[in-house]
């Protein structure tokens, strides 16, 4: 088994199990300046979720796509585990699940949402997220803390019905699934997207001694 581990810089990398978590020092968390004005509300474009899984309606990168670990998910239901990484371009897709960027992290306040194909010639983690009941638990892995959200809602909507990726009222901490739909194994259209929604129900905290982490 591999552990996910951040480095001086921030960033995430997968380390082999041996290596004790005891001995791991714990990076201090990157910090930003504080903002000159208030940031405005994230708006999601019209095309959102039609970028996601419709490469040649996506906007082509000048330069080689770097592809970065965020954090680990995984679903008991779907005995799933994987990595999610930044961004939900062409290439993050092909590995596995992505990250929307824009939208919030674990530790932030907001939807964070995450995206992944249903069916790919490459990664497609979210083949069987229509088995995904309400009352299901989803365990995000980051910065040394497990988020466990629990399902509230299992939708198919319209792809443009982009008001999925906003912020849930009356939630302060949600995490949505995005993949299409309907299931087809190979070509065809797909103009639906299957949507997992689910709250934050509890944070474990990792065991500090002497500013290593000695349990997790």
């Amino acid at each position: 088994p591999l552990y996910l581990s951040p480095d001086k810089d921030g960033y995430y990398w997968l380390i082999p199990e041996e290596i004790p978590l005891g001995v791991m020092q714990i990076p201090a968390e990157p910090k930003e300046a504080a903002p000159e004005e208030i940031p405005e509300e994230t708006v999601f474009a019209d095309d959102a979720m039609i970028q996601m899984f419709d490469p040649e309606e996506a906007p082509q990168a000048e330069e080689e796509e770097v592809i970065e670990i965020t954090a680990v998910i995984k679903i008991p239901r779907l005995n799933l585990s994987e990595c999610i990484y930044k961004g939900t371009g062409k290439e993050a897709l092909k590995l596995g699940i992505g990250h929307l960027e824009g939208s919030e992290l674990p530790n932030e306040e907001g939807n964070m949402v995450i995206a992944a194909h249903r069916s790919s010639n490459n990664a497609a983690p979210f083949k069987h997220l229509e088995q995904m009941k309400a009352g299901d638990f989803i365990e995000v892995n980051h910065w040394y803390r497990t988020y466990w959200y629990e399902v509230f809602e299992v939708i198919i909507v319209d792809k443009e019905d982009v008001w999925v990726l906003d912020d849930v009222e009356g939630m302060d901490y949600t995490l949505t699934l995005v993949t299409c739909d309907p299931y087809i194994y190979f070509g065809g259209n797909r103009p639906d997207r299957l949507i997992v929604r689910s709250q934050l129900k509890y944070i474990d905290e990792p065991v500090i001694e002497n500013g290593v982490i000695v349990t997790q």
